[in-house]
């Protein structure tokens, strides 16, 4: 019993340094605040009056301005527009002016020809010779046409539809991405400062104890190494909360880059996410299977490779257009018999048809790797629909674990609230000891913070199952908030 306070106090705070898991697995536990302030009553870290404590939707609202991967994203949904301009222009007129200037020549014979003019008679046997030799040439022409047939460019612009929706999908998977991304970050914060108010009650506790040891060393009822003990104990914390001070600020400064906010503290649920229906991982699996951003995307790229196989049929380059056509032609210089000039100006309006005759090699190897792509794209649709399944089940039975863990701890809150408030009572009758006391008081405030970590996990993988539903949004955050507010 000599020693036994010191052992014990020691072995206190290697529990302590070792019941707190890294960064990496705090994203996933939820504290109160994002305070080193002493534990409050109910076991939450209280945050200082300095800093403005903020909800999750807060911290969203502000991190759509600011985060970088969602502003990447936002550059590529510009795109859109893109897409749908070069779609509609597809079908436009296109007209097109053309010049050309230069040294020419032209030389015509005519021979046989009949020549009649009036009060002349006719002559038959005519010859008629032309020549301009190094003149000045000149051309000018305007064309004109409007496509009104053509297969392959409705499959252009079908294509462009297509990008212009992929394009969509991925700035609101990206979004997602990013929401969830601020979630965990935000509860990693508050993680740490709850780490931190666990320790900075231990270092209470056992400096008390020292305290106590050397009283007791100095009256002579205890041997000094009682005292080394919960010197080697106090030291051992407080070497835990330097880890976790650097912890704590690492976590802040990841959620302020994501957010732009900066000295704020979190608050995270008190309570669970409401138990669900007997049929609910059926309805979370239907749901991800017709509304997951992932799967539409891939959809869509099915939907591409079979537009670019529509490209290969037989017929597809076949074309009809309006077109239309004003050209002048000059040309003026010396010739074999003196000066000449000769010019003429053409106009016409028709239609014109395009109709390949033969391009069958062309369009086989086209077809051949067209039809390859699209079964590549069909295998990748069918691969991440199970993939989706695998993650919704995932989610599914990890918050179903953490939403048993927390009715466990639950439990064991409540007993050991009775198992301090029992040792309170020993303490004071001379039953329990001063260690005993320190163990009930850090035994319960450790699993206070697991009970509130198991809370924390259950919103976490909640808004998983809603991200692979596309179905996170401002309700499921302001549902995360007023659980905090419970």
């Amino acid at each position: 019993m000599r020693h036994a306070v010191g052992r014990g106090l020691l072995a206190l705070a290697c529990a302590g340094a070792a019941l707190l898991p890294p960064v990496a697995a705090a994203a996933a536990a939820a504290p109160d605040g994002a305070a080193t302030a002493p534990v409050a009553p109910d076991g939450a870290a209280a945050a200082p009056a300095a800093r403005r404590v903020v909800g999750l939707a807060e911290v969203w609202s502000a991190a759509q301005s600011v985060d970088r991967a969602l502003a990447a994203a936002e550059v590529d949904r510009g795109m859109v527009d893109v897409r749908r301009a070069q779609a509609a222009a597809l079908w436009r007129p296109q007209v097109q002016a053309s010049a050309t200037a230069g040294l020419g020549g032209h030389l015509t014979t005519v021979r046989g020809a009949s020549f009649a003019a009036p009060g002349l008679g006719g002559t038959d046997g005519v010859a008629f010779d032309t020549s301009v030799q190094a003149g000045l040439s000149t051309r000018a022409a305007l064309q004109a046409s409007q496509p009104l047939l053509s297969r392959e460019r409705s499959v252009q612009a079908a294509q462009l539809r297509i990008a212009e929706a992929a394009d969509q999908l991925q700035w609101r998977a990206a979004r997602d991405q990013a929401l969830l991304r601020i979630a965990e970050r935000y509860v990693a914060q508050g993680l740490a400062a709850q780490r931190l108010a666990l320790l900075a009650e231990q270092q209470t506790s056992i400096a008390r104890a020292a305290q106590e040891a050397k009283d007791r060393f100095r009256i002579g009822s205890s041997p000094i190494t009682d005292s080394h003990e919960a010197d080697a104990a106090l030291a051992a914390v407080q070497a835990a909360q330097a880890e976790a001070q650097g912890q704590w600020l690492l976590a802040q400064q990841l959620l302020s880059d994501a957010s732009g906010l900066t000295a704020v503290g979190t608050r995270l649920p008190r309570r669970g996410v409401a138990a669900p229906a007997a049929d609910a991982l059926a309805q979370h699996l239907a749901e991800a299977q017709q509304r997951n951003l992932g799967l539409a995307l891939q959809r869509a790229a099915v939907d591409q490779a079979q537009a670019e196989l529509g490209r290969h049929r037989r017929w597809s380059r076949l074309a009809v257009d309006l077109v239309g056509e004003l050209r002048r032609d000059d040309l003026t210089g010396g010739g074999r018999w003196g000066s000449a000039r000769e010019n003429a100006t053409s106009y016409g309006v028709g239609v014109q048809m395009t109709v390949p005759l033969f391009d069958d090699a062309a369009r086989d190897a086209g077809r051949l790797h067209a039809e390859r792509a699209l079964q590549k794209a069909q295998a990748q649709l069918a691969l991440a629909q199970e993939q989706v399944a695998q993650q919704v089940r995932g989610a599914w039975l990890a918050l179903q674990a953490q939403r048993d863990r927390s009715q466990a701890l639950a439990t064991a809150v409540a007993a050991s609230e009775s198992r301090l408030d029992a040792t309170q009572i020993g303490r004071s009758v001379g039953e329990r000891t001063t260690q005993e006391l320190l163990n009930a008081q850090n035994d319960l405030a450790r699993v206070r913070l697991d009970w509130r970590d198991a809370i924390a996990r259950q919103w976490l993988e909640q808004l998983h199952l809603l991200a692979l539903a596309d179905r996170l949004d401002n309700a499921a955050l302001d549902s995360f908030d007023r659980s905090a507010g419970d």
